[in-house]
């Protein structure tokens, strides 16, 4: 279980300077609202598919595979 949490904190870290930092450091310009919400929600989508992803497969650890149904 222990294990499980490193790529949690991993990506949270990663998805967290893209949708935090980075759009601070954009370039100012015409389009620097556009490019600083681009990276906002490129992050959150991701971090939250990515964390709804690891949800999934730890409710389904459980199930057995492991029986053959068909003969």
């Amino acid at each position: 279980m222990g294990a499980a949490v490193v790529p949690i904190v991993v990506f949270t870290a990663f998805w967290g300077v893209v949708g935090i930092v980075l759009p601070f450091v954009v370039p100012k310009g015409p389009n620097r609202g556009i490019f600083q919400v681009v990276l906002m929600l490129t992050a959150a989508t991701c971090w939250l598919l990515r964390n709804l992803y690891t949800i999934n497969n730890r409710e389904t650890d459980f199930v057995d595979t492991s029986i053959n149904t068909i003969g």
